[in-house]
């Protein structure tokens, strides 16, 4: 189980690296008047959409690989220990994708 769960943070922290280059270039693009509108919509959708979705998404997939090889009864103690097992942040962050605090 190990396994499988650290190639899904692996995944998560890859997205999650590429938000601040991301965001930054979409601040840099709102900043330039001639940008027009529609052209940081698509960028917006194409990456930083990309990139929230491909999170969300390994996140789901470790959820839904755990709750699919746990046992009925390993299911059942998990969740009599800590109910909220599934709503819990599952993967750490990475520290060089966090906003400066002067943002």
């Amino acid at each position: 189980m190990a396994t499988e769960l650290d190639q899904r943070e692996q995944a998560y922290q890859t997205a999650q690296r590429q938000l601040p280059t991301v965001r930054q270039t979409q601040m840099q693009m709102l900043q330039d008047r001639k940008v027009p509108g529609a052209d940081i919509r698509r960028f917006n959708q194409r990456n930083l959409q990309w990139l929230l979705t491909s999170m969300a998404d390994q996140n789901l997939a470790a959820r839904l690989w755990v709750r699919e090889h746990l046992s009925a009864e390993q299911l059942e103690r998990v969740l009599e220990h800590s109910p909220r097992f599934f709503g819990r942040p599952w993967f750490r962050a990475v520290e060089d994708s966090l906003p400066a605090a002067d943002d």
